[in-house]
């Protein structure tokens, strides 16, 4: 039986949101929108009534609180929430037992300082605030992201907020203001919980790091406490760590095959040594191993120095407001010093600029200097999210991006560009970029990314992998961040104190030829596991002309529509839809601002067609079941780049794939031919592509399906490596990998780690189960030399 729509209530009518930002690059929204972050029943004065908390930005907005009387059109009262949002948990008690509820807002952040609860009174509309930043614990103040979740009990025979923020729970009275604040801690955070209106208890969802339990909390209980500090998940948490395990003991026994090719190296840039376990892993590899690399990395204060020469007015008033510019260039270059005499000789990372804010942390003078004192060995200048679609831009690029590239090709240095959204696929094929992709820096410049709040990995990987196959630059980059786990800041559980997805997403990245590591650090012992892989070589990290899983059609971008930069970058405002309009739907890469959070692919987007992905979402192991489509400079045609540097990608990568790679071109909104007459809309001829892509699949040695990243590589003549990767990103699951061997005879296929041992079907495929929450190295022994 289904429902029919009585009435509709648009936001347009009542709401009084209004946008906010000076960022002309980007487009806003129209005031008066907003989506409906919650809707909660309450009661004022025992009268039933219905509370809706609007927002229109996902990252800063801190929304209004509408109350409607059931079945009206419009609110009686509107209510500007005054502490700055976002806001990711809308909850309704009646604290002091009158009759009247309080909505209570619970904020999303990092840090108890800054975070806290908003609670409004139905019956007076005022707003009181608990600061969780009062109740005072080490635990609340450690830089994870978490969403404030509060709620009522009975504590001891009184009533008390019961607030729950990541792994934590803090308790206090309801009249003290959070001033008595006590708090439990335990290891886990949980993605949600729920306040039995029957009883004192709380129940928590499973746990963020992959769990599958719930858990009951009954505060009548004395024991609670000890009890909660102690818990121990069971299910899908103790088979993650078991598995995790067991690779750890499988390759205390393994030796690496002695025809493997030697594996790039790899740079982890920013790795803690503040816990022991994993700094004597650290040590024990810099003694006996020369890769994995371990460089001395962080960021420190800025300098104070003088921009009044500026020409840019924009990027002469920049500043990053988070940090201090207190030093003189003479303390910069003693920190960079120290730095690199406390760095064994590996060398050191730092930022260079922070946060597309301010590029210019350092005046450029500075930076040289700091490269000079670096002697030969690695400097790594990291640049955080360099966004910045305007010809403004153009002044960086041209008075501090590429000066600095110049000088740092002759000092071992490296710009390591973390820049966030579509940058590799859409802003990088654009006119200033043109010295990185035609190959002129491809020693320095590193492509990266910052993919807080994305919903598109699977394009921006394959873009960075695109850009190295093409020769544009020779090594790519790859982080881990507490933030990755969330493409919602409104849903913001991003707490995984067990970091699986951090080690799952590593393993495929640097099985696929990431070098330079840029992780934030959760459980350095648990992350060890992927260094020793590293070290003993059952990791394979591969050169680009190793790799045999890339599909033989690629992708390639010339020009980005101005839509489709436009779309692409957009993500934090929520109000873009259209009913009845145009949202962009026709794009080859669509549904990328931030109104589509979660949402459904269009049949003809590229994620899907060629990536398998269904929804925008955390796509951070993509399956691409028929090779990886590379997304790459222009090779062919009118758009190629005739100067360019670098070689064609026919001869960067390895010889297999001459005489059998395909080209197709885009700008991101629509398709082209080669010379450029014959315009196609994505909508009807993705399909050609589609074909071209299944088709082509069967020219690759091997192919994989199932919910699993893949990676093969050869490592020696006779001898293929495939990686496999469960691909259940923060929700693991075992997975079953289908192996077809489509060209290639296989004479063994084994497990490198637990022998264990394949053989090929009459079909001539092989299934691999893969453990939840893990991953497999197979060697395959081939007939003869490829």
């Amino acid at each position: 039986m289904r429902g029919e729509l009585v009435s509709e209530v648009a936001s347009k009518t009542y709401s009084i949101e209004k946008p906010f930002g000076k960022a002309i690059h980007k487009e806003l929204p129209p005031k008066g929108l907003h989506v409906t972050n919650f809707i909660r029943p309450a009661k004022k004065e025992g009268k039933d009534i219905l509370v809706v908390h609007g927002v229109q930005n996902s990252m800063n907005g801190n929304g209004s609180v509408y109350f409607f009387n059931l079945l009206e059109m419009m609110p009686f009262e509107i209510i500007s929430v005054k502490k700055k949002g976002p806001y990711g948990d809308v909850r309704v008690v009646d604290a002091d037992a009158d009759g009247s509820s309080e909505v209570l807002l619970g904020r999303v952040g990092a840090r108890a300082k800054g975070n806290g609860v908003i609670v409004i009174d139905t019956k007076t509309a005022e707003q009181g605030y608990l600061d969780t930043n009062k109740a005072k614990h080490k635990l609340l103040n450690r830089g994870m992201y978490r969403v404030i979740q509060p709620e009522v009990i009975s504590n001891n025979g009184k009533l008390a907020y019961m607030i729950l923020m990541g792994s934590n729970i803090i308790i206090s009275d309801v009249d003290s203001n959070m001033a008595d604040g006590d708090v439990a801690p335990t290891r886990f955070s949980f993605n949600d919980m729920f306040k039995d209106p029957n009883s004192n208890t709380v129940i928590l969802a499973s746990a963020q790091s992959g769990g599958s339990a719930i858990h009951i909390i009954d505060f009548d209980k004395s024991s609670w406490k000890k009890e909660f500090e102690k818990l121990d998940p069971p299910g899908k948490i103790q088979t993650i760590i078991s598995n995790t395990n067991e690779i750890r003991k499988n390759l205390k026994n393994f030796k690496k095959p002695t025809d493997q090719f030697e594996s790039a190296k790899v740079y982890f840039m920013t790795e803690s040594r503040k816990d022991k376990s994993a700094t004597a892993v650290i040590n024990n590899i810099e003694a006996k191993y020369d890769n994995p690399i371990f460089l001395n990395g962080g960021h420190f204060d800025k300098e104070n120095w003088d921009r009044s020469s500026m020409t840019s007015e924009v990027y002469k008033n920049k500043r990053d407001r988070r940090m201090k510019y207190k030093l003189t260039q003479d303390e910069v270059l003693e920190i960079i010093t120290k730095k690199h005499n406390e760095s064994f000789g590996k060398g050191i990372s730092y930022w260079g600029g922070g946060h597309g804010n301010d590029p210019y942390m350092y005046q450029v003078s500075t930076t040289m200097k700091g490269l000079d004192i670096a002697n030969g060995k690695k400097t790594v200048l990291v640049y955080p999210e360099v966004e910045d679609h305007s010809d403004e831009f153009k002044f960086v690029m041209n008075d501090l991006i590429l000066p600095l590239a110049d000088y740092a090709k002759n000092k071992n240095g490296n710009l390591y560009m973390r820049n966030k959204h579509l940058f590799w696929q859409a802003d990088v094929y654009t006119d200033k970029w043109e010295p990185l992709v035609s190959g002129r820096y491809a020693s320095v410049f590193v492509p990266a990314m910052e993919e807080t709040t994305d919903k598109s990995m699977e394009l921006s990987f394959t873009s960075r992998l695109g850009l190295w196959a093409s020769g544009s630059v020779d090594s790519w980059g790859a982080r881990c961040a507490r933030d990755n786990a969330s493409f919602d800041r409104l849903r913001q559980h991003s707490n995984q104190t067990l970091p699986n997805h951090f080690l799952k997403t590593m393993v495929y990245s640097i099985s696929s030829g990431a070098q330079y590591i840029n992780n934030f650090s959760v459980d350095q012992d648990y992350m060890s596991l992927l260094w020793e892989l590293i070290a003993e070589g059952a990791l394979y990290v591969p050169k680009r002309s190793d790799i045999l899983s890339f599909s033989p059609v690629h992708l390639s971008v010339n020009n980005p529509d101005a839509d489709y930069i436009q779309t692409s970058s957009n993500v934090k405002w929520l109000t873009f839809f259209k009913k009845d309009g145009d949202n962009l739907d026709e794009l080859a890469f669509s549904r990328l601002n931030g109104t589509w959070p979660g949402a459904p692919l269009t049949e003809w987007d590229f994620s899907r067609y060629a990536a398998g992905a269904k929804e925008r979402r955390l796509n951070f192991i993509p399956k691409y079941n028929n090779g990886m489509v590379l997304i790459t400079p222009p090779q062919n045609g009118i758009f190629a780049d005739k100067n360019a540097v670098r070689k064609p990608l026919v001869d960067n990568i390895h010889p297999w794939y001459k005489n059998i790679l395909k080209e197709y071109h885009t700008d991101g909104k629509k398709y082209m031919s080669a010379d450029g007459k014959e315009i196609y809309k994505a909508s009807e001829y993705y399909k050609v592509i589609e074909e071209d892509i299944k088709k082509n699949a069967a020219l690759l040695p091997i192919t994989v399906s199932g919910n699993v990243g893949w990676v093969v590589a050869q490592t020696s003549p006779k001898h293929l490596r495939l990686t496999l990767v469960e691909n259940g990103y923060i929700n693991p699951e075992e997975a079953t990998a289908v192996v077809k061997f489509n060209i290639i005879r296989p004479i063994k296929i084994v497990d490198l780690l637990n022998e264990e041992e394949f053989k090929e079907s009459k079909e001539g495929t092989t299934e691999i189960k893969i453990p939840l929450g893990g991953f497999r190295f197979i060697d395959i022994e081939l007939d003869k030399a490829l």
